[in-house]
């Protein structure tokens, strides 16, 4: 995986890349998941057989049953670290269709309740595999079924009790709960791989895309000389385009930034109040444009654990939507201030606002108002996903000057746990 952070210490064109081994990082996750489900049909069949004892199963043959129904998971731990191999795949598949021809035989063959546990190797391979692994689970299932049926053939069944059955439900159960798991799984993977083509497409576009505004800008210059009225106009057009080109996939590269992973946050002692105050300063030309008063108070310096660039990105945010959307003559008011738990960055306007009932959707990405021009509705998601990976949160409430008021909260100390996001 490959997360790509914008830094403003870096030239336009430029963007440092944080790698993450996909190996290192689901795999991790995913044989996690599974040795949890592992463990879990462990637990059930050890208490099942040991219930079927007190009702009437003989102690040994449920002892028995117990020990094969344990043999799947038992391979599947030692084998899980090399689940990479399709061998070690493969061989765990086999282990479930031959405990289920043990059990089924053991009690009374085809007939036995036991034999609904061969569906549990075709599960187990279209969870870890597909493909070619379920293809022969199916048949091996299909061989241990008529081995089972031979095996016991004529054989008096031993006494199990209630034990196939109770069994045979914890498998189905078992079965269901692999299929869901499996589910989930495959959808994350195709989100990060689907976050990973859209990081790398982007990251190899806004590099040309930077060059393309560069020559447009010395061009609109006439550094290298005076240059035809409509060359230059149209250089402009060109300048402008590819600068807001670069700018939109900025923010989507930050957003897939902040969704991935909370330990991509370099965490710094540092001056809220002063990040804020920067980019306030910076907004004072776009909002003089508009005669829009644009107020900072901050009494003194608001320290804090956090990451800078992630806390100049939700400052920018806030303010930048507040001028922006607020029209000519209008007002907007930044403070900042803290307690001793946490930071508060407070933008307040005096704009059209943003209904109660709408506020929830505008937090999602690619959603925008109807008095939004231009912008891909990143903004306020891109905020309040860099709040969240601060262990913070964003608010949107009702602005005193009649607009909309929007409410950074970052704990003073940083996020507690700095673990990896789902």
């Amino acid at each position: 995986m490959t997360l790509l952070l914008t830094r403003p210490d870096l030239a336009p064109t430029q963007i440092s890349v944080i790698s993450v081994i996909p190996g290192e990082y689901w795999p991790r996750r995913r044989r996690a998941g599974l040795a949890a489900l592992l463990w879990a049909w462990m637990a059930a069949c050890v208490l099942l057989c040991a219930t079927a004892g007190g009702f009437g199963a003989n102690w040994r043959s449920a002892a028995d049953a117990a020990v094969i129904a344990l043999m799947p998971p038992l391979v599947g731990l030692i084998l899980l670290a090399r689940f990479r191999r399709a061998l070690a795949r493969g061989y765990f598949v086999f282990a479930w269709a031959l405990a289920a021809t043990f059990l089924a035989a053991m009690d009374d063959g085809a007939r036995s309740p036991l034999a609904a546990l061969f569906l549990l190797a075709p599960v187990m391979a279209a969870a870890i595999g597909g493909g070619w692994l379920i293809v022969g689970a199916t048949i091996g299932s299909a061989l241990g079924f008529v081995a089972a049926a031979w095996l016991g053939r004529g054989a008096a069944p031993l006494a199990l009790g209630p034990a196939p059955e109770l069994l045979a439900t914890a498998g189905l159960f078992f079965a269901g709960l692999t299929l869901l798991w499996s589910r989930a799984v495959g959808a994350e993977t195709a989100r990060r791989r689907l976050d990973r083509a859209l990081a790398e497409a982007a990251h190899e576009l806004r590099t040309p895309l930077g060059q393309i505004a560069g020559f447009a800008d010395a061009i609109e210059s006439q550094v290298f000389g005076p240059a035809p009225p409509r060359y230059v106009e149209y250089a402009g057009i060109i300048r402008t385009t590819s600068a807001g080109l670069v700018e939109q996939i900025t923010r989507r590269l930050e957003l897939l930034r902040a969704g991935l992973r909370r330990d991509a946050l370099v965490l710094e002692e540092i001056d809220v109040a002063a990040i804020v105050s920067d980019v306030v300063r910076l907004a004072q030309c776009e909002a003089a444009a508009k005669q829009i008063a644009l107020a900072l108070d901050a009494a003194g310096p608001v320290p804090a654990r956090a990451d800078p660039v992630a806390v100049r990105r939700i400052a920018t945010n806030l303010v930048g939507n507040a001028v922006k959307y607020t029209p000519a003559h209008g007002r907007v008011r930044v403070s900042v201030r803290g307690d001793d738990d946490a930071v508060e960055i407070v933008v307040s306007d005096s704009g059209p606002g943003i209904p109660k009932a709408a506020r929830a959707r505008m937090l999602r990405p690619f959603v925008r108002g109807r008095s939004a021009e231009g912008g891909a509705g990143l903004g306020l998601a891109l905020t309040q996903q860099l709040a969240r990976l601060h262990a913070g949160a964003l608010a949107l409430r009702d602005g005193e000057d009649g607009g909309l008021k929007a409410v950074v909260r970052l704990p003073r100390a940083g996020p507690r746990q700095l673990a990896r996001l789902g």
